[in-house]
């Protein structure tokens, strides 16, 4: 069964040559669909560190409220013990204070950072390049030319629109080769986020690297890994969830625009006794995933891409609330197997121990994924030697040319 579903990712993810020569542009024009680059590489780092550093102070919280009676700082929890057995655990305010005072400040709230934004860059560009050349690969073929069109010479034809299911399943796509790059840097940095013996020090990059090579001279490479499943089941929903869902909000708020901006025109119009705007006085929205919206400005994509990003983080909870609680136990708490493991903290913290660390895994998603799109878009248009400037100039040629011809 592995062997056919590894041909089925690479048969989806691989490009023929017509693709490629297709200037390496998908239907957005906007994410290279040739594989990974330079241009790929230099703009996730950008947009994947100004996640991080945007986020991270609350990364600490989300990881100690998520395994809380579960990690080694707060011992660990049988899997028998009885309901209520479980300290309480503390809010945001508390945990965020707790870190504070007894990890060292602003050192604490850093543990664990350095490792990330050294992959970050690496990490980031997998996800957007599979996501390109998934979503190239099952976007639907163009409808072949009418019989009676004369074929003087070939036609740029408009591809069918890629659809909702077909968009989250490429994110999907992107979301589970970033877990090969992701899984051991989280796998340290969630032991050092929880490792109270640390005291206020603030471990660096060294200290990262050595204790990664400690897992594997000890345990194999293969450790580095442990949770990789729990890391898909929280990457897959939450890309599937966010890039669509990043882009029908931004196609739908770009909509919005066109119509303000259509009435207010005719409004201007009508005031001066002339005819102005489209028809009816309002722009029709663009449709969901087929053209290129307007682009928006770097507040609008903050504010589109954080939304879509603390919602995606709803899916992706569960699974990341395991793979925390999977990366920090010992090995004498998984002996008795994952299962039995989750079934004793739940009977430890009842039905609150479901949703523990939920608001803490939303309030640092939002932040991350605005300034990692925001900061990915911009990277991507200043390496490619257009940037925003230059798309709303070239809007305005357009939408001037349009009025002409009206």
């Amino acid at each position: 069964m592995v062997t056919p579903a590894i041909t089925e990712f690479y048969r989806i993810l691989r490009l023929d040559k017509r693709e490629r020569d297709n200037g390496g542009r998908d239907r957005h024009g906007a994410m290279s669909a040739g594989g990974l680059s330079a241009t790929e590489f230099l703009a996730g780092w950008a947009g994947g560190s100004a996640g991080i550093l945007s986020s991270h102070p609350l990364d600490i919280v989300r990881t100690r409220l998520q395994t809380h009676g579960s990690a080694p700082f707060t011992g660990p929890t049988p899997a028998n013990a009885p309901r209520g057995a479980a300290p309480p655990a503390p809010g945001i305010g508390r945990a965020l204070r707790s870190v504070w005072r007894n990890d060292g400040g602003a050192r604490g709230m850093l543990r664990g950072i350095f490792s990330p934004l050294v992959t970050v860059g690496a990490w980031k560009a997998v996800v957007f390049s599979t996501f390109s050349v998934a979503a190239a690969r099952l976007q639907p073929p163009p409808p072949p030319p009418p019989p009676s069109q004369p074929q003087t010479q070939p036609q740029p034809q408009q591809r069918p629109a890629l659809g909702y299911g077909r968009h989250a399943l490429a994110s999907a796509l992107g979301g589970f080769a970033g877990c090969f790059i992701s899984n051991p840097v989280e796998l340290v940095k969630c032991r050092l986020q929880v490792d109270r013996s640390l005291g206020p020090r603030l471990p660096t990059l060294l200290d990262e690297l050595r204790a990664a090579r400690a897992i594997a001279r000890e345990h194999g490479l293969a450790r580095l890994y442990r949770g990789f499943g729990y890391s898909a089941l929280a990457a897959c929903p939450s890309y599937a969830v966010w890039f669509p869902l990043n882009d029908a909000l931004g196609r739908a708020y770009a909509g919005l625009k066109l119509k303000a901006a259509a009435a207010a025109a005719a409004a201007a119009a009508a005031a001066e006794g002339g005819v102005g705007g489209l028809e009816g006085g309002a722009a029709a929205a663009p449709a969901m995933f087929q053209c290129p919206p307007p682009p928006l400005g770097a507040v609008e994509q903050l504010l589109v891409a954080g939304l879509s990003g603390g919602i995606s983080w709803v899916a992706a909870f569960p699974g990341d609330k395991l793979k925390a609680i999977v990366m920090t136990s010992t090995d004498a708490q998984l002996s008795m197997g994952h299962v039995r493991v989750f079934r004793g903290l739940y009977a430890a913290g009842g039905q609150r121990w479901l949703w523990r660390g939920l608001g803490a895994t939303v309030l640092r998603g939002m932040p991350q994924c605005a300034f990692t799109m925001l900061g990915y878009n911009q990277a991507k248009a200043l390496l490619e030697g257009g940037g925003a400037g230059d798309q709303q100039q070239q809007q305005k040629q357009q939408q001037q040319q349009e009025e002409e011809e009206q």
